[in-house]
């Protein structure tokens, strides 16, 4: 396996320091170091290149208990609905 290291000077977030490796390849994964899960990465990329795709994201979706009530409010800033310690929210 080969792995390519870069040093950020400043804070880049999750996908800025990719513009630091001059070298990349046209098909290559990124992932987080503290993330356990059992996808099985050789078919994820296979699928991703098979299907041409510029961009593959594989996420899993699961329920969080919120603590706190949700508050939602239209494009002009007007509260339009409150929700009591919702399972889910949809952003």
């Amino acid at each position: 396996m080969k792995l390519d290291y870069s040093l950020e000077e400043g804070e880049l977030s999750t996908i800025g320091p990719l513009t630091l490796i001059d070298d990349l390849p046209d098909n290559f994964l990124v992932m987080n170091g503290d993330i356990l899960c059992d996808l099985n990465y050789k078919l994820f990329f296979s699928a991703h290149v098979q299907a041409g795709s510029r961009i593959s994201v594989s996420a899993y979706r699961r329920q969080v208990k919120i603590d706190f009530g949700v508050l939602r409010y239209d494009e002009s800033g007007h509260l339009k609905e409150f929700q009591e310690n919702p399972r889910t929210i949809s952003m």
